[in-house]
């Protein structure tokens, strides 16, 4: 075995130790020719990496403080500063207080961020100061207006960029007892003096930035300005020294000095002597050395030790083959943990045992393959046909969800209706679902909107105070808790209410979903809970409630477009109102009337409400008539009244959108006649809409019992009987008979609503 361990150990350490002093000398020796080269090229690289990365945080800084300033020129109301000053700055100052602090927390690297006023624009001093404490940034307090007349107070950076009107590059400065490095703006209107921006540096983080470029020893890195200043990277303190000491600093001959300039006026200076660097070889070379005679000791052992290591498991395999070929012997595995080629090899013998093996188990499994297959296709036909069941029945709901849908329109909806027959199609779904109950919750108010539990019904339409809060598209089967804990926080003072609900002992299942800021709850109660219920219905109805939501939003979405245009049109009046103030009055009573009649006539309620809107809206083209037509005292000549007639189809130019369709038919055709004799087309009959007929008696009996430039206004009896009987202008051959006689069967109910409305 020794010489086994001689024939292995004995050249190895030599080939190591020969190639070792070798590749050492060599190195040495092209270290030391080109020391200051490589060292050249190492420091130009540095140097240029810091300086870049330098220049970008000065970049960053000065980018952000010129948004500041940019961002104050363009809000800034110079002319308001000058005028109300201390009043104007206060509101100012929350104006831009959110882009401040946004600012701030956009720029790296930065302590604080800040403007201050010009105190001399102002009767005390105003500032937004910013600084960083504990991760985040707070306002600090306002400086006060002697503090800028201070000289204890360092505020250079204040006056240095006031006077010189150009961006300024502070010195390291102390303010509270802190050291810093500040960018700061003037800012300009022309000759006015507005106040500074700026953004401070910590010097510490400045210095401590620096300190990972530290390459030989502590006087490797400095930062200088003209003024004298050096910052040292690696003493964390501000050293002055004056011009001469520079220059000689940076002409000495047992050194190498780089000097770089930066974009902020600052020079970067990277010092390093020569005794630093013919140091560093020599320690380097100790180093080597000291590390080649502890590699050459654990060389030693480490072979030594795989020597023995594979000796002993050429042995260990060795026993174990001698034991396979022996008969009726179990080999569990050949494998020998030695971590080399032995263990390869002794792998490589496993396999082949394990090959053996394995074949007998792939046998069995493949049986077993065959017998869960069968199982497992029957276990799927079971499942398919549950799902061909739930397909049918999903289908089926959904149809008749869509079917309940689709009898309603937006214009036409019986909300009633709609809450029972959706009640009706809930109940429908399970049949352990026994009563539904829709409630609509509205800010502090429940109301009970459709029940089909009969002991809940005589409820129904009732407002509740309620404090509950739900949330839209929840649901939830509760099997434990009764109805009244669902509702216990709706605070309820209805005692025959509470006590009913107190009463029901059936299982709850509960939904809810949300409309603008109405939420709707539905209430279901359970004779029973069975999987199928817990486990796949709360899809179904949860998918039927959203199409129930659906339907509900666009209602909602129409109502809200039905009520814009409303309201449009309600301006519209008003502009026709305040154009001419003889008539606008007198434009309102009309569409009172003309609902009235509609009424009376049998129209559904759309109509009614749309002619009682649009009707005013029947003289809207006069806004293009001449005002000294509109007023003139006495008839008309027939030139002015060739013109006054234009503004029934003038009208047409503001009513052309579809929405205003009856308003368009009413301002065009409202001085057609019956018979024919009207204007603008002389049409008749039921050529004319017959909103605009209605419009046309209504106007014209309004129009008789109001005063005009041209006459004094006439009673009621004697309107009646113009209308009735005819005057030299007006022939009941002009109105549409049926229309003319409901207006005189209920002429004393029209009278009432012109009397109501005449002082309005």
């Amino acid at each position: 075995m020794k010489k086994i361990k001689d024939k292995i150990l004995n050249p190895i350490i030599y080939i190591y130790t020969t190639s070792f002093f070798i590749i050492f000398i060599i190195i040495t020796l092209s270290y030391s020719i080109n020391l200051k080269k490589s060292t050249t090229e190492k420091i130009n690289y540095l140097s240029n990496q810091i300086v870049n990365d330098i220049n970008n945080i000065n970049y960053d800084i000065e980018k952000s403080v010129y948004i500041l300033k940019d961002y104050i020129l363009s809000t800034i109301n110079i002319q308001r500063l000058k005028t109300e000053k201390d009043t104007y700055l206060e509101q100012y100052l929350d104006e831009i207080n959110t882009f401040f602090f946004k600012v701030a927390n956009s720029t790296q690297n930065n302590d604080s961020v800040y403007i201050f006023f010009n105190p001399e624009l102002s009767n005390e001093a105003y500032d937004i100061y910013y600084k960083i404490e504990n991760n985040d940034y707070k306002l600090q307090e306002r400086l006060n207006k002697d503090d800028y007349y201070n000289e204890s107070t360092n505020l250079d950076w204040f006056y240095i960029p006031k006077y010189s009107k150009e961006k300024y590059w502070s010195i390291p400065y102390d303010w509270k007892n802190i050291n810093y490095i500040s960018m700061t703006l003037p800012i300009y209107d022309q000759d006015t003096f507005i106040g500074i921006v700026g953004i401070d540096l910590l010097t510490k983080n400045f210095l401590e930035y620096l300190k990972k470029y530290l390459i030989f020893n502590k006087n490797t890195l400095y930062l200088y300005n003209e003024n004298g200043y050096i910052i040292n990277n690696q003493n964390i303190k501000l050293v002055q020294e004056n011009k001469t000491q520079y220059t000689t600093f940076i002409n000495s001959d047992l050194s190498y000095v780089f000097n770089k300039k930066l974009n902020n006026d600052w020079n970067l200076i990277i010092y390093i002597s020569y005794n630093d660097l013919y140091k560093n070889l020599f320690i380097t070379s100790l180093f080597s050395i000291l590390l080649f005679i502890i590699s050459l000791i654990l060389i030693n052992k480490y072979v030594s030790n795989k020597v023995n290591t594979s000796i002993k498991s050429i042995n260990e395999l060795k026993n174990k083959i001698n034991l396979f070929e022996k008969p009726n012997n179990i080999i569990d595995s050949f494998i020998i943990n030695s971590n080399d080629e032995i263990e390869l090899f002794s792998k490589s013998l496993d396999k082949l045992l394990n090959n053996l093996n394995q074949k007998n188990i792939e046998l069995k499994k493949k049986n077993n393959i065959i017998e869960a297959a069968n199982e497992q296709l029957e276990a799927q036909n079971i499942q398919l046909e549950e799902l061909y069941l739930d397909l049918e029945r999903t289908n089926s709901n959904l149809k008749s969800i869509i079917e309940i849908v689709s009898k309603y329109d937006n214009d036409n909806i019986e909300l009633k209706n709609f809450y029972d027959n959706i009640l009706d199609f809930i109940k429908n779904l399970n049949k352990n679902i026994k009563y539904n109950t829709l409630y609509k919750k509205s800010n502090n108010k429940i109301e009970l909107l459709s029940t089909n539990d009969p002991r809940l019904k005589k409820f129904k339409n009732n407002l509740f105070k309620c404090i509950y809060k739900t949330e839209e598209n929840s649901y939830n089967i509760l099997k434990n808790k009764k109805y009244i804990e669902i509702i216990r926080n709706l605070e309820i003072k209805n005692l025959d209410f509470i006590e009913i609900i107190s009463k029901i002992e059936e299982p709850v299942y509960i939904n809810y979903f949300k409309i603008e800021k109405d939420t709707y709850i539905i209430v279901s109660l359970l004779s029973k809970i069975d999987d199928y219920l817990q486990q796949k219905e709360p899809k179904m109805i949860s998918t039927s409630i959203s199409l129930i939501k659906s339907f509900l939003q666009n209602k909602v979405l129409f109502d809200n477009t039905k009520k814009a245009y409303y309201n449009f049109s309600t301006k519209l009046a008003n502009i026709a109102e305040s154009y001419d103030e003889i008539t606008g009055k007198h434009i309102y009573r009309v569409g009172l009337i003309s609902a009235f009649i509609a009424e009376k006539l049998n129209k559904d309620k759309k109509y009614i409400e749309d002619i009682k809107i649009f009707a005013p809206l029947h003289d809207i083209g006069k806004i293009f008539i001449p005002h000294d037509i509109l007023d003139k005292n006495g008839a008309l000549n027939d030139k002015e009244w060739e013109i006054m007639k234009k503004h029934t189809l003038l009208s047409e130019t503001l009513l052309d959108d579809e929405y205003f369709e009856m308003a368009r038919q009413i301002a065009l055709y409202h001085h057609e006649k019956y018979d024919g004799k009207g204007y603008p087309f002389g049409i008749h009959g039921k050529d004319i809409p017959l909103c605009a007929q209605i419009v046309n008696i209504a106007d014209i009996y309004d129009a008789l019992r109001s005063k005009r430039p041209y006459k004094e206004p006439f009673t009621h009896e004697k309107s009646l009987e113009i209308i009735q009987f005819g005057d030299k202008r007006i022939s009941p051959t002009n109105f549409n008979p049926e229309i003319l006689e409901t207006f005189i069967k209920y002429n004393n109910l029209i009278k009432e609503i012109y009397d109501k409305h005449s002082e309005k």
